[in-house]
């Protein structure tokens, strides 16, 4: 139950977030603290911004 709401957490800030990790010191919203606090959900979320620069990198060619 609890990876199926670590992917959506992780979606829905990939939607209201920069592409790029952003630095935990630095957490301002509600979500990017609820990210920092987890850090299943912040593995996640690095991942994400990862395979997003990738992608963004892919497509930009």
């Amino acid at each position: 139950m609890r990876r199926p709401l670590l992917l959506s957490l992780a979606a829905l800030a990939a939607t209201s977030l920069p592409a790029a990790a952003f630095d935990c010191a630095k957490a301002g919203t509600d979500t990017e603290k609820l990210i920092c606090s987890d850090a299943a959900l912040k593995a996640v979320d690095d991942k994400l911004g990862e395979q997003w620069s990738l992608a963004k990198e892919e497509f930009s060619k």
